[in-house]
Order: structure tokens, then C-alpha cells, then sequence
């Protein structure tokens, strides 16, 4: 008798311990929702699921642009600060506002179309050329600095207007042209400012940014000088162009690139 039993405890031994690894496994996963600075467009996202996916434990996650938060579905071994942290390390600061356990029913995997929620910030999507901006009137024949930096995480129109806002409040910087395609920012300024300065200005932001090259000269041959790609049309919503804020879509080209020089750079001409 005792043996019957003892091979029929046997026959049902493993599907008891499936279903208690089951249960576990359920009670295991974790809901992590961040709140995420720098977080403007779904290319952002984009960057930050690429950067999860990376992390054991990973399962998925969703967006929202409006509100400034990702939820990070995740199971052992990762936790919500190693979701965190990935986050974090990929150029946007995050920072866990509630966790909480939840079924694997639940789980939103990663790529099922649902990355992101709550509309883009009015970025208006990537350009191919770049922007101009000049908050900063000097003299032709000022001696200025041009450095060109390789900046990462430069998603849209949206991230350029945050790097614009913090140099404005660099002091010594002039101006700033950009180009998202190349992933460049080109900032006048003058030679008394460190470009190491304006690059780690930048970094802190959450755009990691490298000096490529900064060339000397004068405010007067700076000026002139044509946009990156000048002939490639730009397609712009809620950003300057030519010169001007414009929020409905614009086309900068070389002429519109002309009108910008002469509104902000036809005194050096007089």
C-alpha cells in the first residue's frame, strides 16, 4: 500500500513542482515605473528600450512623452534599481516613483508597438539639416572660437531646444548651429570659454558630447559662413526657422538660410 502510494506521489511530484515554479515565477515579476528627465520624443524611448534590453531580467516596457515616465516590466534578476541605472546610463536621468508586483499576464514585451503613449512634444521629428540660433550680438572683428561637437542621445528638434536653453546660460556662448542627421552641435563662443566647458555642459544635459574641432578666427567670417547641408530642405515644427519662431512645419534651405543672416547678422554689413 505504502508503496503505491509512494510511486503515484512520484508520478505527480513533477507537475506539483511546475506549478509552485509557476506561482513563483508569477509572484517574481515586477512593475518599475521611472520618472525620466530629457524624455521629448519616441526616438528617446526608442534609445531606452534598446538599453533595457540589454539587462537580464528585462521583459518590456511603456512610455508616456506627456507625462515623463517609463514602466519596466522586469523579472529576477533585475531590479528597479538596475533598471534605473541602465536608464540612467543611457543619457536620461531616472528615477523610481513605484514598484509593484503584477501577473505575467500582464508583462508588455518589448517590440509589441506599444513603447510609447501621450503624443511627441511637439518636437516635429528629426531634421536632416540644422537649425541656427544667435543670442549674443558682437563686433566683426571679435575674436571668437567655432567647436564643433559629436553629440549623442540628439533625437529630435526637442533635444536641440534643450541644449539651446542651458548654453544660453553658459557664459561666453554666442550662438549655436546644429545638425541632427550628423548627430553635430556647432557653438560660437568666445576664446575664453573652454570648449571642454561647453561640452560637459552639454553631457550633464544628458547628451554626451566630444569635441570634434574648434577653429579660431573673427565674429565676421563666422558669420558668413553657410549652414551644414545648406541645400537639403528642413522640415520644422514649433522650432526657429529662418531665423524666426514658426509653429506650423517650415522649409530652411540656403535662401531662407540668407534671410536668417541678414535679421540676425546684417549690422556686421553696415
Amino acid at each position: 500500500m505504502h508503496t503505491r502510494q509512494f510511486r503515484l506521489f512520484l508520478l505527480a511530484l513533477p507537475l506539483l513542482l511546475l506549478s509552485l515554479s509557476s506561482v513563483v515565477l508569477a509572484a517574481e515579476v515586477q512593475q518599475t515605473t521611472l520618472r525620466v528627465d530629457n524624455l521629448t520624443c519616441t526616438a528617446c524611448l526608442a534609445n531606452i528600450e534598446a538599453a533595457l534590453q540589454a539587462v537580464p531580467g528585462a521583459l518590456g516596457m511603456t512610455g508616456n512623452l506627456q507625462q515623463g515616465t517609463v514602466t519596466v516590466d522586469h523579472a529576477a534578476p533585475a531590479t528597479a534599481e538596475q533598471v534605473a541605472a541602465a536608464i540612467t546610463a543611457a543619457g536620461y536621468p531616472a528615477t523610481v516613483t513605484n514598484n509593484r508586483a503584477i501577473a505575467e499576464s500582464e508583462v508588455t514585451p518589448f517590440g509589441t508597438g506599444n513603447r510609447g503613449t501621450g503624443g511627441c512634444g511637439g518636437c516635429g521629428g528629426p531634421s536632416r539639416a540644422g537649425a541656427s540660433s544667435l543670442w549674443k550680438q558682437v563686433a566683426p572683428d571679435s575674436p571668437v572660437l567655432r567647436t564643433t561637437m559629436t553629440v549623442n542621445n540628439l533625437s529630435c528638434i526637442s533635444c536641440l531646444a534643450n541644449i539651446e536653453a542651458k548654453l544660453r546660460e553658459v557664459p561666453g556662448t554666442i550662438g549655436m548651429q546644429s545638425d541632427l542627421r550628423r548627430k553635430q552641435v556647432i557653438v560660437l563662443h568666445e576664446p575664453a570659454l573652454a570648449a571642454d566647458r561647453i561640452a560637459e555642459s552639454i553631457t550633464n544635459l544628458g547628451y554626451p558630447a566630444t569635441v570634434t574641432t574648434s577653429e579660431s578666427g573673427i565674429a565676421g567670417d563666422f558669420a558668413t559662413a553657410a549652414p551644414i547641408d545648406n541645400q537639403a530642405p528642413v522640415p520644422q515644427t514649433g522650432w526657429r526657422c529662418a531665423g524666426v519662431r514658426n509653429q506650423t512645419p517650415c522649409t530652411a534651405t540656403a535662401s531662407s538660410w540668407r534671410q536668417f543672416y541678414s535679421k540676425f547678422f546684417g549690422w556686421l554689413d553696415r
